[in-house]
């Protein structure tokens, strides 16, 4: 019967429609920029950090300790959800990782101020390595870890 195909192109033109804008917001729900992650709880933005990196969550033991989480190679993290993090910051988790007993570790957060340079090569003078990384290299890096 002739009269239901206008019925039958509307209906697929909804169900394309529909699915365009399913599509669109699918899409759209998987964009990460530094402002939707700043908007995150800090357990999310932690949450965010670790499965960007394939780490694992910290115990409450290393968390007591300043240790937020490990990498997938088991390096302890620190993870700052702040901008300018500076030498004090570095200081901290150098004694953490000292107190751990490792040698390297990774901190992240949304930049880092002037004088965590100073921080790292103190803490390189006591045998530690710790690499800095900003959100955004986490973002547009996928080998941010090397």
């Amino acid at each position: 019967n002739g009269s239901n195909i206008p019925l039958i192109v509307a209906v697929a033109a909804i169900a394309v429609v529909g699915a365009g804008v399913g599509v669109f917001f699918f899409a759209k729900k998987k964009r990460v920029n530094e402002r939707s992650l700043r908007r995150l709880s800090s357990r999310e933005f932690q949450e965010w950090v670790l499965k960007r990196v394939s780490g694992k969550p910290a115990t409450s033991m290393d968390t007591s300790r300043g240790i937020d989480g490990f990498t997938s190679l088991g390096h302890p993290l620190c993870i700052k959800q702040s901008d300018s993090v500076d030498m004090t910051a570095i200081d901290l988790f150098a004694a953490a990782l000292a107190k751990s007993r490792v040698r390297n570790g990774v901190m992240v957060a949304f930049s880092f101020g002037d004088d965590a340079i100073r921080g790292k090569i103190r803490a390189k003078r006591n045998g530690l390595d710790i690499q800095t990384l900003t959100v955004s290299e986490l973002i547009y890096n996928r080998n941010a870890l090397n």
